[in-house]
């Protein structure tokens, strides 16, 4: 009973959201100026992006056909760009390289700045899942030259940790470090807690690979004092790890141990699955040299969760698709219909509802 029940809530589910849909556009039909209807069409859609990809790309598709249908270059680089992000979401990077590529030849032809940053970045976060490292870096001081000039310091910090991920990827230490430093700068001034725990967790791996253990430590402990100021427990897994990773190096066993009991605590208690791969790594390097079986036991259930996690992915990844042929009409004929079959669905579950809270109580 409850899987049927389970089922029938999927479906009506479904016809909420196509009705949802339907009455969006005629709603819409009523707003005269077309790009207002792009603003208002971009905005559902890119609320929905998350939790409800159909009804987001029919959303963006109409916001593409009334920016085609004002005229207004602007607008249809908007559409374009929520296109991108959903394509991007979906997995699909061929496509969502090309949106963001029509949506920045668009905004370089009208000399929309913040627009021009917007892509750029964009298509940096692509051409770094395509490992296209040179081209990433290219985008991202392309969009930190102009976000810079504007004076939007939010943005020009992400521009430098993404630039000081990818000069992390590839080893080169130094430069990824004078990045974290000056999106740390930044979060100093701005007062940003969140930003700069995470710039100093980030220089805190840097000064591990570069064996300046003490400096590292130093980094971590900052970095706690500005989650405990957020009051963001989880993210204070982060640096327990590096704390134990710092003292693991400088032989600390007492310290090394204290550490990693407080991450494995802070693990357990969010479930916080890429803290607890990097610690099940920490605890079969260090088991090694002691305890052979229990380093290759950590090991093995490291393994076990990495792949647990890509398949976790995998299924987010799939559960953002999308038919991008099956694209919802609208023209100024549309016409507003009363919905009896939601309303009867929604009789039809309320009855599911009363039926199985008496048997439940018989």
């Amino acid at each position: 009973m409850r899987k049927q029940f389970f089922a029938l809530f999927v479906i009506i589910s479904t016809s909420l959201g196509a009705q949802n849909f339907d009455s969006l556009v005629f709603a819409c039909l009523k707003i005269p100026a077309d790009t207002e209807k792009v603003n208002v069409f971009y905005k559902e859609g890119f609320k929905a992006r998350v939790y409800a990809p159909q009804y987001a790309y029919n959303c963006a598709k109409q916001a593409e056909f009334f920016a085609t249908q004002s005229g207004s270059q602007k607008h249809l680089a908007k559409a374009y760009n929520l296109i991108g992000v959903l394509y991007y979401r979906k997995g699909d990077l061929k496509k969502a390289l090309a949106q963001h590529q029509k949506a920045l030849e668009i905004r370089e032809a009208i000399k929309d700045e913040r627009g021009i940053a917007m892509s750029e970045t964009n298509l940096g976060n692509i051409y770094t899942d395509l490992q296209k490292n040179e081209m990433a870096e290219r985008s991202y001081m392309k969009a930190l030259q102009i976000n810079h000039k504007l004076n939007n310091e939010k943005q020009s910090a992400n521009c430098y940790i993404n630039i000081g991920v990818l000069k992390m990827g590839e080893k080169k230490l130094e430069e990824s470090e004078k990045y974290f430093l000056n999106a740390y700068k930044i979060a100093k001034n701005t007062m940003d807690y969140e930003l700069e725990a995470m710039c100093l967790n980030n220089l805190a791996v840097i000064n591990i690979e570069g064996k300046n253990y003490e400096s590292a430590i130093g980094n971590c402990l900052d970095a706690l004092k500005a989650n405990e100021i957020m009051g963001n427990e989880m993210d204070k897994t982060d640096s327990y790890i590096n704390l134990a990773r710092a003292y693991y190096r400088l032989n600390d066993e007492k310290n090394c141990d204290f550490y990693v009991n407080k991450a494995d605590s802070l693990c357990r208690v969010f479930d916080y699955l890429d803290a607890k791969c990097k610690l099940l790594l920490l605890k079969s390097g260090i088991a090694e040299g002691k305890d052979p079986v229990l380093a290759l036991h950590c090991y093995k259930v490291y393994i076990s969760l990495k792949d647990s996690i890509e398949k976790e992915n995998r299924l987010i990844v799939s559960s953002n698709d999308f038919n991008d042929e099956k694209i919802e009409s609208t023209d100024d004929k549309h016409h507003f219909s009363f919905p009896y079959l939601m309303l009867f669905l929604i009789v039809v579950l309320c009855f599911a509802v009363i039926f199985i809270i008496y048997k439940n109580k018989r």
